[in-house]
């Protein structure tokens, strides 16, 4: 057997939840901007900014510049105020400090490999 193609094809998201970096949230109760939502539609996405999060949903491709992914049950969206208090996007409060919140939760992107197995393997 024979890859020619990456999979996956990229670094992707094993649940719901927000993309960020785990050096930005150094504890409980950290605030983030989340700049984008990525879906797992097609095509790349923006990377991420330091110092902001992404909501990234389960398949989703991880952005560039993002190393953790934390579970949404382990933040708390915050809706933008009307007066502008947090600006104009919405927030992410994150409510458990990555290293402990979660394992790895991205799958890492496979290169394509010259064989997949050896030979006279069944599969």
């Amino acid at each position: 057997m024979r890859s020619a193609l990456d999979v996956p094809p990229e670094d992707n998201s094993e649940m719901d939840g927000y993309a960020m970096r785990a050096a930005d949230v150094p504890a409980e109760g950290t605030v983030l901007p989340v700049i984008a939502t990525h879906r797992g539609r097609p095509g790349r996405c923006q990377p991420l900014q330091p110092g902001s999060a992404a909501r990234i949903f389960t398949g989703a491709q991880v952005p560039a510049g993002a190393d953790t992914v934390v579970m949404q049950e382990q933040c708390e969206a915050i809706a933008p105020t009307r007066d502008g208090e947090l600006g104009a996007c919405a927030c992410v409060n994150v409510r458990r400090v990555p290293a402990m919140a979660i394992r790895a939760a991205r799958r890492r992107r496979a290169c394509a490999m010259p064989w997949c197995c050896a030979a006279g393997t069944r599969a």
